[in-house]
Order: structure tokens, then C-alpha cells, then sequence
């Protein structure tokens, strides 16, 4: 853990884009195995897509906040420059690549409008305990 802070400290004092651009690698392989996981299980006929999406979604955000302490300095030296924060990143990473994929998107169309009310109400409550 020691290791992972002093790497980010010395990238931030000598050359913030290039940590910007690994720590944006780091993520986006993480998101790209959350949208694998989430197409095999939805492969082998799981009719739970959007809990395994809200599920998936939480994971990026407890991951994002477990890292943000370490970046903090990162944060406001350089992504407060272009008005951005960490989670911002990590949550337009996630719709990227996990929501936006067409077999996904093709999944979601599937059910009906009183399911995606309940997914909808289901993530504003997760939105609002991240923040609280």
C-alpha cells in the first residue's frame, strides 16, 4: 500500500498526465472485466441484468472511493484544472464501456417500465448513500 502512495506522489510531482494515463488504465481494465463478467452471465440466460448492473456499478464506486484517499493531491493539482474528480471519471469510464455496450443496452430494452422505475429508484438510493 506504502509502494502504491509514493508512486502516485512521484507522479504527481514530476509528470501528472502520465499518472492520469496509467490510473485511467488501471480503471478502464477494471470496467472492461466488470462489462465480461456481466455479458457471460447475461449469455447464460440470467434474467437479473439490471441487479447485475447496479451490482457491477457499486463495485466501481467502493473501488473509486477506497482509491480517492490516495488521490487527493492528484485531484486537485491536476483534474480540479478541467473541472473533474475522480468518481466523475470512474463513473464515465463505467458508462463507456459497460452501459453503452449494444448487448446490454439490448438486455435493458427487454423489460418493462415498472422494472426500469424500480432500477432507476434502486440507483438513486446507492447515489445518495455514496454522498452521504
Amino acid at each position: 500500500m506504502i509502494f502504491f502512495y509514493i508512486f502516485i506522489f512521484r507522479l504527481c510531482s514530476t509528470d501528472r498526465h502520465k499518472l492520469y494515463q496509467c490510473l485511467e488504465a488501471q480503471i478502464r481494465l477494471f470496467v472492461v472485466e466488470l462489462r465480461l463478467s456481466l455479458l457471460k452471465n447475461f449469455g447464460k440466460g440470467s434474467q437479473n441484468l439490471l441487479e447485475s448492473l447496479i451490482e457491477y456499478y457499486s463495485r466501481l464506486c467502493r473501488a473509486s472511493n477506497k482509491t480517492s484517499v490516495f488521490l487527493q493531491e492528484f485531484e486537485s493539482r491536476h483534474l480540479r484544472r478541467y473541472n473533474l474528480t475522480w468518481e466523475f471519471l470512474n463513473r464515465r469510464l463505467f458508462q463507456s464501456t459497460v452501459y453503452s455496450d449494444a448487448s446490454i443496452k439490448n438486455g435493458l430494452a427487454k423489460y418493462d417500465i415498472n422494472y426500469l422505475l424500480k432500477f432507476v429508484s434502486l440507483l438513486l438510493k446507492l447515489v445518495l448513500r455514496i454522498f452521504s
